[in-house]
């Protein structure tokens, strides 16, 4: 034993090392918030399992045990979520000793040195480690209680027989659960299953001893079975036996994931060993009591679970099967130590293989465990952060859920109110909806934590819908979880108010059409990304002025736009009516200079003019973007989580909305996370697959971008990354599959990537799919049209056969409607856009218009040969413009170098490489 001693110490200081590295990476979430509030209380209440929710008491579902054990702990090391969970941390490392002698004793210490190893790196016991939770616990005391038992029958002492049911017992009072392995004594005792080893029978006594000890245990079992027939728990759910046996192999063969159930080749490994055990127990005469007891200790839980969940569900996830995670690991213990052991030549190499398997799916998961963002707990550490940074002592906040209160009120330390609606389990909907209301009257912003939604049996959507069919909402945020929703709503509720005193100064006085006028802008200089920008617009709007939409867009140095606000306008009353807005700010934006824009819009979405008759946008404030804090309103997304070499996460995109058309410049944005800076500038490769499998092609560009390259991203920041592709022009109907690269620049070496969870890693990775619908084809020219004919191109690439103008004659200021056929002569690769000049006699071009064809929705790379494409575009007249005859001529030019097509008209080539199209009379 001493020579093992080096080796346990090793693997024990191992199992510390792993149990406490991130041991305060995770959020407390609403079961751990309890945890604390139970730590927090006194012995009675404590022992009578007394919760009081706000202000309603009630009665928690998990015995007091572990709660005063934490509750003494808390005492001693104080309530930081780290020294708090060291106290799991501490009974777990017991645990894993404990385990190498229950092994040792039950299979020899090859087995038990193996099953120390086992627990020790085991992703799922860590998991739950690391969890301010009763498990640990229960663990130590179960395992403690079948050591007893197997002592107990090895040799029928006292000692034995009193450890093992008082550890039993008091497993019982540290979660109900424990009753399913307090039960393995009585099942022992009355099956006569001892007697195979035992010199004598336990005396009268013992069977005293026995039954006050089980006496003992009745008082929490009575409150167990009123439970059992009371009314269901939210969120625990019936699951059939097949189905735990599913979600009990793949926690306890690697560990605990979001879809509960790991690959079977994962899986594979730890059961065949623990098989293997099994076998090798049953066939040795000396330790065939040893496989029996190790069996029921395996299997009894998981079939009393099952059983019992057919009168109520008991059942919320794998965490309530760990119960049955130290007799497998011992009998894969056992299965290894016998393999090693084997005189068989085959024997060795296929347990060595099967074990280091084992490692290899186990420790690979503990990295996932660590970095997956899908494996993150629900995180009120970080909405707390979140609210503490951007609410104000004159906003509240609304939690919708009054149990998940508990949990973040341990976090939270802002200066907003904080309010519990609906009040917890007695607040009719007509009162809760009247005290919602009631906030935000005197609230200038309501963050409403509207998920976890309400475990009382409150109509769930109830406040949400009121809130967003009565308030201004400006933004969803969502906070990472695997368990219970976090979700924030940003509302202003009242977003237009009157304004007795003047405008502050600085004033702007933008004037619109209808005597509108924008007085003032106020609002802050700087913000956060992933925060908000606050402002305040002061309008003077005349009595009956219609209701317009400010239209609200922040665009950075490039003039891209890169956030948006549309806000309800309309007169609050008086002469000065104040617009409260609220940006919302993307967390990847890059911090710098931005600039604020402005454009009014009518009810049907058309440009409402300003005092000169421009409808363009008006700059309003200048925004400086400062970095994003640690806990910001993370960016929507699809979860596509990977990890790819050079120090990148892919955590996700976000789809192009609606159909993609053949052609088409579809924009997918890509959500990374940089673990350190770039080495490079990679390019980003999108290679695109149809149904069949055939490879339709790739693109290529750059990961960067000229003003912020991947070398300059910091680490830890969140960055999206725009990429905007042409789908093939003969991509065929139905989903085509996209997969994402990084390659190294000026080489065509890919990086490799581990997508989710996988072992190995790959060159490409999906981001998803794309729905192609084929446009209609249509060859003919409608003959409503006036015949033309015109062609672009030297060869000639493409026709113009037709054109309607709504009207011959125009009025200054007013919209000339021009509607163009063309004809692709072959199918075209290159993209153009489509360019008309309004001319004067002298060759001045007063007025013209271009852009891709058919508003966009057919640029040139979708054209077909022999297709007609019907192509409108709308010139918008000066006002000033002189009455007379001007010519309009057309053509066709690639955007990129601003060259144009080769224009032909009868057959000979046109000056400037555009074609005369038709006369327009503008008359006064």
């Amino acid at each position: 034993m001493r020579r093992l001693l080096p080796s346990l110490l090793f693997i024990l200081l191992l199992a510390f090392a792993l149990r406490v590295a991130g041991l305060e990476a995770q959020s407390l979430w609403s079961d751990e918030g309890l945890s604390v509030y139970r730590a927090r209380q006194a012995l009675t209440a404590n022992l009578g399992n007394a919760i009081v929710v706000d202000g309603v008491p009630t009665q928690d579902t998990n015995p007091p045990l572990y709660f005063l054990l934490l509750g003494g702990w808390r005492a001693l090391v104080g309530e930081s979520v780290f020294a708090l969970r060291t106290l799991n941390v501490l009974l777990s490392l017991l645990t894993v000793a404990l385990l190498g002698r229950v092994a040792a004793r039950l299979a020899g210490r090859r087995a038990g040195m193996a099953a120390v190893l086992l627990l020790a790196i085991s992703p799922f016991h860590i998991w739950q480690t690391q969890e301010l939770r009763n498990y640990a616990l229960l663990l130590l005391l179960n395992l403690i209680s079948v050591y007893a038992l197997a002592r107990w029958l090895r040799a029928p002492r006292p000692h034995w027989l009193v450890l093992g049911l008082l550890a039993g017992g008091l497993g019982v009072y540290t979660h109900y659960f424990g009753f399913f392995i307090f039960a393995l004594w009585p099942l022992a005792l009355t099956t006569g299953w001892w007697r195979g080893r035992a010199r004598r029978s336990p005396s009268r006594r013992l069977w005293v001893v026995a039954a006050v000890l089980g006496l003992a245990v009745v008082p929490a079992l009575l409150v167990a079975a009123r439970r059992l027939v009371g009314a269901g728990q939210s969120g625990f759910v019936y699951v059939p036996l097949p189905d735990l046996i599913s979600h009990a192999a793949s926690a306890f063969a690697v560990g605990f994931r979001d879809t509960v159930v790991q690959p079977l080749a994962w899986v594979l490994p730890a059961w065949l060993l623990a098989a293997a055990g099994a076998l090798w127990l049953a066939r040795a005469p000396a330790r065939r009591a040893a496989a029996g007891l190790l069996l029921a200790y395996l299997w009894l839980p998981l079939l009393i679970l099952a059983a019992l969940s057919t009168v109520t569900p008991l059942y919320n996830g794998p965490r309530h099967l760990i119960m049955s995670l130290p007799p497998f690991l011992v009998l894969a213990a056992a299965g290894a130590a016998a393999g090693w052991s084997a005189r068989s030549r085959a024997a060795r190499p296929a347990t060595a293989i099967l074990a280091l398997a084992l490692i290899v799916v186990q420790g690979h998961w503990l990295i996932v465990q660590a970095t997956d963002p899908d494996l993150v707990k629900d995180d009120w550490r970080g909405l707390a952060a979140y609210l503490e940074a951007s609410a104000g002592p004159e906003d509240v906040v609304v939690v919708h859920d009054a149990i998940s209160a508990i949990t973040f009120d341990y976090y939270y330390g802002g200066q907003a109110p904080v309010a519990n609606v609906p009040a917890y389990a007695r607040e009719a909907p007509e009162a809760a909806v009247a005290r919602l209301a009631a906030l935000g009257a005197v609230a200038e912003r309501v963050w409403f934590i509207s998920e976890t939604r309400p475990r009382d049996g409150f109509p769930e959507l109830l406040l949400p819908g009121w809130a967003g069919d009565n308030w201004l909402h400006l933004a969803t945020c969502r906070f990472p979880s695997v368990w219970l929703d976090v979700r924030l709503d940003a509302y202003l509720p009242q977003w237009l108010t009157p304004v007795e005193a003047g405008p502050p100064a600085p004033g702007l006085d933008l004037g619109f059409a209808g005597d509108v006028r924008l007085i003032a802008v106020q609002g802050d200089d700087s913000a956060p990304a992933g925060g908000f920008w606050w402002g305040d617009l002061f309008w003077a709007l005349p009595a009956g002025a219609p209701d317009h939409t400010a239209v609200i867009r922040l665009l950075d140095g490039g003039g891209q736009t890169v956030a948006q606000i549309d806000l309800p306008l309309a007169p609050a009353g008086g002469d000065l009516t104040r617009q409260r807005l609220g940006m919302p700010l993307p967390a990847t934006l890059p911090p710098g200079p931005y600039a604020v824009w402005l454009r009014l819009v009518d009810a049907a979405g058309g440009p409402v003019a300003d005092a000169g008759g421009a409808i363009d946008h008006r700059l309003i404030e200048q925004l400086e973007v400062t970095p994003a804090a640690a806990d910001t309103c993370r960016p929507t997304f699809t979860p596509a989580y990977a990890r790819f070499a050079g120090g990148l996460d892919l955590l996700g995109y976000r789809p192009p909305p609606g159909l993609a058309r053949p052609g088409h410049l579809v924009p997918l944005t890509l959500v990374w996370r940089a673990r350190g800076t770039p080495a490079a500038d990679y390019g980003l490769r999108l290679e695109f697959v149809d149904a069949a499998g055939v490879a339709l092609g790739d693109v290529e560009v750059p990961l960067g971008t000229p003003e912020r390259p991947a070398t300059a991203w910091r680490p830890g920041a969140l960055i999206a990354s725009e990429v905007r592709f042409v789908l093939p022009a003969d991509a065929p109907t139905g989903d085509l599959s996209v997969s994402l690269a990084l390659v190294r620049p000026a080489s065509d070496t890919r990086l490799p990537a581990w997508e989710g969870a996988a072992l190995w890693p790959r060159v490409a990775v999906s981001v998803g799919e794309l729905a192609v619908e084929s446009w209609p084809l249509e060859t003919t020219v409608p003959p409503t049209a006036y015949a033309f004919q015109a062609a672009f191109g030297e060869p000639a690439q493409i026709e113009l056969r037709g054109v309607e103008l709504a009207a011959a004659t125009a009025r200054p200021g007013e919209d000339l409607a021009i509607t163009l056929y063309w004809r692709s002569l072959v199918s075209q690769t290159d993209s153009y856009k489509v360019f008309l000049h309004l001319a004067d006699p002298a060759g001045g071009v007063p007025a013209q218009a271009d852009g891709v064809p058919a508003g966009g929705l057919r640029p040139t790379t979708s054209w077909r040969a022999g297709e007609v494409i019907v192509d409108s575009h709308t010139i918008t007249l000066p006002p000033d413009l002189a009455p007379g005859r001007y010519r309009l001529w057309v053509g066709l030019y690639a955007p990129d170098t601003f060259d144009r097509l080769p224009a032909f008209a009868g057959g000979a080539p046109q000056p400037d490489r555009r074609a005369p199209l038709i006369d327009v009379e503008i008359t006064p």
